[in-house]
């Protein structure tokens, strides 16, 4: 995966899950499994893309 990619990746798996979009139940499942259950997701950009990105690293070096 470049750069590039992991970056557009990143931003598109972010803005879903900050979506309003969704149905609240959808949301709700979406942010349980990416972000983990328990985990309260802020509405910051910033704040998700970071844990997006880190579990995205964790895979690709796994």
């Amino acid at each position: 995966m470049t750069s590039e990619e992991k970056v557009l990746f990143l931003f598109a798996q972010t803005c879903t899950v900050l979506s309003k979009s969704a149905p609240d139940s959808q949301m709700s499942a979406i942010k349980a499994r990416v972000m983990g259950p328990g985990t309260q997701v802020s509405a910051n950009f910033d704040d998700v893309y970071a844990v997006l990105e880190q579990k995205l690293n964790e895979k690709l070096n796994a």
